[in-house]
């Protein structure tokens, strides 16, 4: 991918209306498009690909996803993921698109390709 066209979809994400996505910071944005690239990755992976702890991808994730609590606090999430449980490892959680995210997706896409 070219530079121009990740910017391209980098402000794709800023347009977005603020109380739906348009406030995703990078790290967020770039865990949603890998998850598209390919659904059902483990977070592991996802941290493997991004250089940085599985922890952080967690956080991530669960941001992008029902939300999470911190400080004593219930942060909102923004519902465009959810986890499952590998079924092989019990450890493990996969990555997948909500319909939200799907839409994200296809709202996304439509966008790039005008």
């Amino acid at each position: 991918m070219q530079v121009t066209e990740l910017l391209r979809i980098l402000t794709l994400f800023q347009k977005a209306p603020p109380d739906d996505v348009g406030d995703l910071s990078l790290s967020m944005m770039i865990v949603f498009l890998l998850v598209c690239q390919e659904e059902g990755r483990p977070t592991g992976e996802l941290a493997d690909i991004l250089k940085v702890s599985d922890g952080t991808v967690t956080n991530i994730v669960r941001t992008l996803a029902e939300g999470r609590k911190r400080d004593g606090v219930r942060r909102p999430g923004y519902h465009l993921l959810r986890q499952e449980q590998n079924p092989d490892d019990y450890r493990v959680k996969n990555v997948y698109l909500t319909p939200k995210g799907k839409e994200l997706l296809k709202q996304l896409q439509q966008g790039f390709y005008r």
